[in-house]
């Protein structure tokens, strides 16, 4: 399996609170865009990915979308309850957005406005929902997509890990086509570059590393300032399709 990740600290910042996490053996991949003062962001950011995959790590042959939904769950109670009793991290949350390729099928599960993209063939399609407050006002037709990158209130999420204690989670399934490109990645790089210059680099037939790393530099070109993590995978390797 081929994949590329990157995690880099925003410009002007003194802390990632990103976190990735990429694994070819279990077939699973992971951002996470964590927030709350004194490095809580990526206290939290970190917890979830930790939780999550100890979950799924150990999962067996039940249905994927629910072993997603459970390690979720599992994660935003580590996140609430830590939250909950130290605090300088009070109100400390994340974003997650998980890739997991399980029988030859590809799951995604998401909370919050870090984004799953895959490219097929010449097209593009944003796989998950923005769990904030522009997102909800472009799927409402209220504001483009394009008005949505310089919207001020472009931060306020609707939903985040670690918040409440409870959360809402989506989840996808897909069959998974060779020659697909994944694309997990946190606002600090959807903010700052297009669905065209994405599907470019995922098409321009380069290792899934360079293509990463093309990208990171289009989003701080783009003027991004926040944190930046991004994970490409291709989802054929050696000629097989992942299974």
């Amino acid at each position: 399996m081929k994949f590329g990740k990157l995690s880099q600290v925003g410009q002007g910042r003194t802390n990632n609170e990103d976190s990735v996490y990429a694994d070819a053996a279990l077939k699973l991949f992971i951002v996470a865009d964590g927030m709350g003062g004194a490095m809580a962001g990526e206290i939290a950011s970190a917890m979830a990915v930790q939780g999550i995959v100890e979950i799924l790590q150990n999962a067996g042959r039940e249905n994927a979308e629910d072993s997603l939904r459970e390690a979720v769950y599992y994660a935003n109670h580590l996140i609430y309850t830590q939250s909950d009793k130290q605090e300088n991290q009070k109100g400390m949350g994340t974003t997650i957005t998980i890739a997991w390729f399980k029988r030859k099928k590809l799951f995604i599960a998401n909370v919050g406005d870090s984004r799953a993209y895959m490219v097929r063939g010449n097209a593009i399609s944003q796989i998950t929902k923005d769990h904030s407050v522009v997102g909800e006002l472009v799927r409402e037709g209220g504001i483009t997509s394009a008005q949505a990158k310089e919207h001020p209130n472009k931060h306020i999420l609707t939903r985040a890990l670690g918040c409440e204690p409870r959360v809402e989670v989506d989840t996808y399934a897909f069959d998974v086509k060779k020659g697909d490109k994944l694309l997990l990645c946190t606002d600090g790089m959807s903010n700052a570059i297009t669905t065209g210059q994405i599907l470019t680099v995922l098409s321009s037939g380069q290792e899934p590393a360079q293509m990463v790393q093309q990208l990171a530099e289009l989003a701080v070109f783009g003027g991004s300032a926040d944190d930046i993590s991004a994970i490409v995978v291709d989802c054929s390797a050696g000629g097989e399709v992942l299974a």
